[in-house]
């Protein structure tokens, strides 16, 4: 867990865990078996998470497999440093050491190392969260989007009209 391994080297360290759900149970018995409830804060079901991401030094997403996930897109559209694994499509929304850093899932000592990295390094951090809020407000903000959706469907329509001549009935069968 990298919060044993980050505890262990800052034991100053404060990692607040946001959601709720069935793993809970365990995770609570995890880290009092790990002895950093210190350092853990486990704060359930919350509604306030922007109010809560403008208290992270560093935003952390170190998740084995993702889509895109909306927290990672909270976190840049905030302007923190990120550390995240490099799974699904994480590394689409984040290049690393532009937007933030990457690491190998189920690594928790690569996963604590960057955290870490970027605590020491503060100007570093403040200007992989600047890169990271630019790029989702430029690229990935939802008219931008929707504007790249619909060029994509107009293209792929085109080409399809573009195939038509070769069957001579106009659909491209």
């Amino acid at each position: 867990m990298v919060a044993n391994v980050l505890a262990r080297s800052r034991p100053d360290v404060q990692v607040l865990v946001a959601g709720e759900g069935e793993e809970r149970a365990g995770l609570e018995r995890l880290v009092r078996e790990l002895g950093i409830a210190r350092n853990m804060r486990l704060l359930g079901y919350r509604t306030d998470v922007p109010d809560l991401l403008q208290a992270f030094d560093v935003a952390v997403c170190s998740s084995d497999f993702e889509g895109s996930p909306l927290a990672v897109m909270e976190y840049m559209d905030a302007g923190l440093p990120i550390v995240a694994t490099a799974v699904g499509g994480i590394p689409d929304l984040i290049e690393d050491g532009v937007h933030g850093l990457l690491v190998p899932p189920r690594d928790p000592t690569a996963l604590a190392g960057a955290v870490s990295a970027l605590l020491d390094d503060r100007e570093r951090g403040r200007a992989l969260g600047a890169r990271a809020r630019e790029r989702r407000r430029t690229e990935l903000d939802i008219d931008t989007l929707v504007r790249r959706l619909e060029a994509l469907y107009c293209e792929l329509l085109e080409r399809r009209a573009g195939l038509g001549p070769e069957t001579g009935d106009g659909r491209g069968r």
